[in-house]
């Protein structure tokens, strides 16, 4: 039941600078007048101070904070995220105090996310969706237009990252709302700002994690041409495309960026990096290597099921890649790219592994016929033979001993396929196993087992002595750490008791 529009709700809220705390006391009527009037253009006098009263006493409203339903009921029912709509689409808005403007968005958001996640079905939330669809074009370009003055909060947060950022926000919800229409309707100008957002706020608030989903979302769904001119118009006539790809290696790089968001950014190159417009800034950052490095300490093997699901977007990146006949690639990111996911397989993730196999055999075999027919001439052969002297037989082992250890549980089959595969793809490489195994013998044990450990590739220095497991004396580790994680993550206490036990 919908609380009366006139009864007063008390709130109060705290000065940080001053340190007074101030009561406030208003209706709901009270705010509709004076927002209506706000519609119209600036208020002047006493009327412009109770507009900004009415801003802090939307945010520090218990009933409001709380997510009341009887008050909610009764915003909806007074159109109240119409009139703050309406409000924010005037170019006059944006001259208003930064810290009023960002309330009014905050208590827009509030409205706004009680209308998305309650009684969707509802006749009176149905009818608010509708209204802020129908306004969000118009939205988005006066925010366009003022991007240079959009109340961002962040600077005034600098203690704090994980601060909503109302603006943010905004562009999140009015994205949520156009999702929900049917047919779908998301007018480009809404992307555009998503973008820009992106680009200026400089920490990544969560609800930035899925701005890119959008992103490759409306592109899927346009047919090639007019996605060739949706990025051309938004990207790279519009942020900027040195700008975009930048931002997208540097986001990857970062080590708090949340798993939804890292593999948004892998999707976001495979479907706009590798699109016409982009494809020359793709291959100018050398965008492939960059995921390459990221995936040694994002997907490391015998991890969670989530590091699978992130080297699966990084694999169909690489895939995507190969059919490119222009695009330069370097052969030693393709070799990382296959090693590791050969580490993670071996590790075991079992969810995930039919479909992980399948892809990578795929990948594998496309690269494999590359190396012997030479058609693919953007791929530098001689370096993915030479990376593949160093990263191919490690792996090689580590599956082979998955793949020795399914035997005894009438799994082997399962890895029999992709270890044929990688097996192949090294005879393609001018290695043979046999030969690899004595070399790697006869070079001194060289390498520390744990696949992620610096060492476990290159040879270590001097100071570094790899001492053997005293269990199966076969498995090296530079240190107590590598050998605490290869047995718990790596899959060597599986096979290091398989040894002993038939030993």
């Amino acid at each position: 039941m919908p609380i009366s529009s006139a009864q007063p709700l008390r709130c109060s809220f705290l000065e940080h600078e001053t340190g007074r705390r101030y009561p406030l006391t208003f209706s709901f009527d009270q705010f509709t007048q004076v927002y209506r009037a706000r519609v119209n253009g600036p208020l002047n006098g006493p009327q412009e101070e109770l507009f900004r009263q009415l801003a802090g006493w939307l945010i520090f409203t218990p009933e409001l904070s709380s997510y009341d339903p009887d008050t909610y009921a009764c915003v909806l029912d007074l159109h109240l995220e119409e009139v703050m709509l309406d409000i924010v689409s005037r170019d006059d808005f944006y001259e208003e105090n930064d810290m009023v403007s960002a309330a009014i968005v905050r208590g827009l958001n509030r409205t706004m996310i009680w209308t998305y996640t309650h009684e969707k079905e509802s006749p009176r939330e149905v009818a608010a969706v509708q209204r802020v669809v129908s306004r969000v074009e118009g939205v988005c370009e006066a925010m366009w237009r003022n991007r240079q003055r959009l109340p961002y909060t962040w600077p005034y947060r600098t203690d704090n990252a994980d601060e909503e950022e109302p603006v943010a926000a905004l562009c999140i919800l009015l994205m949520h709302m156009c999702n929900r229409t049917k047919p779908l309707y998301v007018p480009d100008i809404l992307l555009k700002m998503l973008l820009h957002v992106w680009l200026a706020v400089p920490y990544r608030p969560n609800t930035l994690d899925n701005a890119f989903e959008y992103q490759t979302q409306v592109v899927f769904s346009k047919s090639a041409n007019d996605s060739d001119i949706y990025i051309r118009e938004t990207i790279v006539d519009g942020i900027g495309a040195d700008v975009f790809i930048l931002r997208i290696i540097e986001d990857l790089k970062r080590e708090n960026t949340s798993d939804r968001y890292f593999a948004a950014l892998l999707e976001a190159l495979r479907v706009l990096g590798l699109s016409q417009p982009l494809l020359p800034y793709f291959a100018k950052y050398e965008c492939l290597d960059a995921v390459a490095s990221t995936l040694q300490t994002r997907c490391v093997p015998g991890g969670d099921q989530q590091r699978a699901v992130l080297y699966d977007h990084a694999l169909a990146l690489i895939h995507a890649t190969m059919v490119l006949p222009t695009l330069r690639v370097h052969g030693t990111c393709v070799v990382d790219i296959f090693a590791r996911g050969i580490d993670i397989v071996a590790a075991g993730v079992p969810p995930l592994e039919h479909d992980l196999r399948r892809a990578l055999r795929a990948s594998i075999l496309g690269s494999t016929e590359h190396i012997a027919s030479g058609t693919r001439k953007g791929v530098s052969i001689p370096e993915m033979k030479n990376r593949a002297k160093e990263m191919w037989w490690p792996s090689f082992t580590r599956l082979q001993a998955a793949h020795y250890i399914a035997q005894g549980n009438g799994e082997s089959k399962k890895y029999a396929g992709l270890l044929r595969q990688w097996e192949s793809f090294g005879n393609a490489c001018g290695l043979d196993t046999e030969k690899e195994r004595k070399r790697h013998r006869r070079e001194g044990r060289a390498f520390c087992t744990w696949a992620v450990c610096q060492w476990s590739t290159v040879k270590p220095p001097d100071g570094v002595t790899l001492k053997a497991c005293q269990g199966c004396g076969e498995a090296q580790y530079c240190g107590r750490e590598c050998q605490k994680s290869d047995w718990g993550k790596g899959g060597h206490k599986e096979r290091c008791g398989k040894r002993i036990k038939g030993a």
